[in-house]
């Protein structure tokens, strides 16, 4: 484990630039708003990124993304929320996905389990953890480590309804 700095210690803009969760979030990003949009647009900017950061190693790491929230997407008793690829702040399931990644790199069980709980079907838990679980230890293996998320805050993150911060003014959420 590189880290054990709490993501709550950081300014928020300071935890989502990091490399590893920017590299998670503007990717469920991506892959969700470019199947919401039915625009490839938002897709070439996260293969843009991996590519810029992780060099050589992108299109392993893509396809391990793209298994991941396929998987994930295709198992959620409500379809994926998430915000503008661009938006400063998260909502529920972009936390929880975080959440999910982290527990995973950081073998924190309980974490896991309260996330994948939260943001699926009891039926696909374990489908969407295994998928979660290789794109976490790709980005692992690639030297990008999410911080660790303590499980209350996973817990007050699960609970929460609408999500962990209001939307832009005009802009929602994806149902």
């Amino acid at each position: 484990m590189k880290s054990e700095i709490s993501p709550y210690a950081l300014e928020p803009r300071a935890y989502l630039a990091r490399p590893a969760e920017r590299l998670a979030l503007q990717g469920y990003r991506g892959w969700t708003w470019t199947v919401a949009s039915r625009s490839p647009a938002p897709w070439r900017e996260v293969c843009r990124l991996y590519r810029s950061d992780l060099k050589e190693n992108a299109e392993m790491a893509l396809q391990a993304l793209s298994d991941f929230v396929e998987t994930l997407g295709l198992c959620a008793a409500c379809p994926l929320r998430m915000r503008g690829p661009e938006a400063h702040g998260l909502c529920r399931d972009e936390a929880l996905v975080l959440a999910l990644l982290a527990g995973l790199q950081h073998c924190d069980q309980a974490a896991i389990e309260r996330s994948v709980s939260a943001i699926c079907c009891p039926a696909k838990a374990e489908d969407v953890t295994c998928a979660a679980g290789i794109y976490a230890v790709t980005l692992r293996m690639l030297d990008r480590y999410l911080l660790p998320i303590p499980l209350q805050v996973v817990g007050r993150i699960s609970s929460a309804e609408t999500g962990l911060t209001p939307p832009p003014s005009g802009k929602t959420t994806l149902h």
